[in-house]
Parts: C-alpha cells; sequence; structure tokens
C-alpha cells in the first residue's frame, strides 16, 4: 500500500477522509480509506495497493476481459445513428430509448482511432467495421489481439508514435489507473492537434453516489482508485491543452441494479456476487430502470459523465 502525500490534479496536500470502500463485486477481504482534496474536490483511494495486490481485484471473469467478440449489426447501425454525422434523425429519436447503452463516439472513415484500456476490443471491433483504422492498448489483457492492432502493455511502453492519433478514447479506464495526470499528458502527446479525446468516468457528483454512499456501484473500491466530476475533470483535460467541446451526462441501469444488490447484501449472512445476482442481470430489469436513466441524464445528475475535448494548437 503507498500513501499518497499530494493530490494527484492540483498538487494540494490538504486531503480529508472522505469515504470507506470495499470490493463488493467479488466480496474480496479489504477495507480501502477513501480521501477528497480539499482545494479541488478530487476523491482517490489513499493509500493506493500496488500492482500486485490490485491484480487479485481483476480476475480473469472480469467483464472486460471476458467473452468471444461476436459481430453484432444492430449495435453497429446504432452507433451509426447516434454518432455519424450521416446517421438518419429520425431512427435518432426512434431508438432515443436505447442510448444510455451506448458510449460516445466519433465515426468518421478512415480516422485512427486509440481505444486506451479497450480490454477485448468489443468497442474496437464495432468501430473498425464502421470504417475506422483502430489500435488498442490494456495491461490486463493476456497477450496481444493483432486484428485488431491491440497490445498488452502500458500506454508508455507500447511504441505507439506521438501526434499519431485523430481520435483517442478512454471509457472506464481513466478511474481505475494510479496516475491520471500522467496518462492523459501521454494521451494528449499521442493525439494529432485538432484531434479529439473522449473520456468517460463515474461521476461523483451524480445523484446515485449521494443517495447510496459506499453501497453505490461506481465507487467499486479498489478497482477505481480516482474519482471524478465535471470540474476536476475539465481542470486535468484542460492542464494538457485539450480544450472541452461537449458533456455527455449518462445514467446506465447497472448503476441503479448494481447500487441496489450491495445495499441488500449488507442485510445478507452471505453476500451475493454480481455475476450471480438475479437482480443486476435480468434484462427486464435493465429496460425498467430506463426511464429513471434518462430523467437522471437529463437532470444532469447521471452516474457517469462523459467530455470530449480537442487537442489544442499549444502543447
Amino acid at each position: 500500500m503507498k500513501k499518497i502525500e499530494n493530490c494527484n490534479l492540483c498538487g494540494s496536500r490538504k486531503l480529508a477522509n472522505f469515504i470507506i470502500g470495499q470490493d463488493r463485486m467479488y466480496n474480496l477481504p479489504g477495507i480501502f480509506q477513501g480521501v477528497k482534496c480539499s482545494e479541488c474536490g478530487l476523491v482517490f483511494v489513499n493509500p493506493q495497493p500496488g500492482k500486485e495486490e490490485l491484480s487479485k481485484h481483476y480476475p480473469e471473469k472480469y467483464y472486460s476481459f471476458s467473452g468471444e467478440i461476436k459481430r453484432n449489426k444492430f449495435a453497429e447501425f446504432l452507433y451509426f445513428t447516434f454518432f455519424a454525422d450521416e446517421g438518419n434523425k429520425f431512427l435518432k429519436v426512434l431508438f432515443y430509448p436505447l442510448f444510455p447503452f451506448f458510449r460516445t463516439a466519433i465515426i468518421e472513415k478512415g480516422a485512427k482511432l486509440l481505444d486506451i484500456g479497450c480490454g477485448n476490443g468489443v468497442f474496437l471491433s464495432r468501430m473498425k467495421t464502421l470504417g475506422l483504422n483502430v489500435y488498442g492498448v490494456d495491461p490486463f489483457i493476456q497477450k496481444d489481439i493483432p486484428s485488431l492492432n491491440i497490445k498488452k502493455g502500458e500506454l508508455n511502453t507500447v511504441g505507439f508514435t506521438q501526434e499519431s492519433f485523430d481520435i483517442i478514447t478512454l471509457n472506464n479506464v481513466l478511474e481505475h489507473v494510479s496516475d491520471p495526470d500522467d496518462t492523459i499528458k501521454s494521451a494528449a502527446k499521442l493525439l494529432k492537434t485538432g484531434g479529439r479525446i473522449i473520456i468517460g468516468v463515474p461521476n461523483k457528483n451524480g445523484v446515485l453516489a449521494r443517495l447510496f454512499g459506499t453501497y453505490w456501484a461506481e465507487l467499486d473500491f479498489p478497482r477505481h482508485l480516482f474519482h471524478f466530476n465535471k470540474h476536476t475533470l475539465s481542470a486535468l483535460c484542460e492542464k494538457h491543452n485539450l480544450v472541452i467541446k461537449k458533456v455527455r451526462y449518462i445514467s446506465v441501469p447497472f448503476e441503479i441494479l448494481g447500487s441496489v444488490v450491495y445495499l441488500l447484501n449488507a442485510f445478507r449472512k452471505k453476500p451475493k456476487n454480481l455475476q450471480n445476482s438475479f437482480i443486476a442481470n435480468s434484462k427486464l430489469c435493465s429496460l425498467l430502470c430506463l426511464p429513471l436513466c434518462h430523467v437522471l441524464s437529463w437532470s444532469k445528475l447521471g452516474g457517469r459523465i462523459e467530455l470530449v475535448a480537442e487537442k489544442s494548437l499549444l502543447d
């Protein structure tokens, strides 16, 4: 465990205990302290577990590593509908109820896309089919995936050329890394001037975070080492000359259902793992949550926030 003395975003040493959490997804032992920077509001686990300890909380069955990639033409169609300039506006309205299930994307044929923390490459496979030149990096996958240009390793060690990517995405990633400031700094160097970066993280200012507290599904200690809101995520981007162009608030059924399961587990003698919970894995329950998801998203109180930023001329 490594004690952090300074805030990763602003450098302040004014850190106060904020919340306590544990690995509720797999019910592994360990209690983790979350602290909050009194200057900028960044929340993070402190002290932080090292790589060896943290690897225990990323089993092979972890959701982003598991499962064979199967082509999903409907998902590809909806990505194109929602995010391509050529997407049909009528179809966008028609299928809007499903919008929370789709992470923000930029669909430009021929654009060079890097997905940092890409897992087994599901998103990249969709983008490749839609005409993008795709690349990925992830330190936790078992091996390289040549068909999608995915490399196993850390962002700074896999040998990508600086200023070579049109689009870079980090979805459900920045909260996992031990040094978000260095990660965004490195990503910005890989981005072409005028290129865009999409960052999606849990929103610690969301209403469910406040309502469920330590049982909030997106708290996810110790995998989620850092927690952001619009202010702290924007400040991190601007620190590295990434100009905010768009902000999207999202709430997804998992956040609601997972939080309910974790809260119910507090009253059970033997807590249920998330993968074995009917509530968390029910498609019907997910669909029933969609109206609430849209209300939370529209009110900017959703459990996730996504920023689209552009690399400015000054680096």
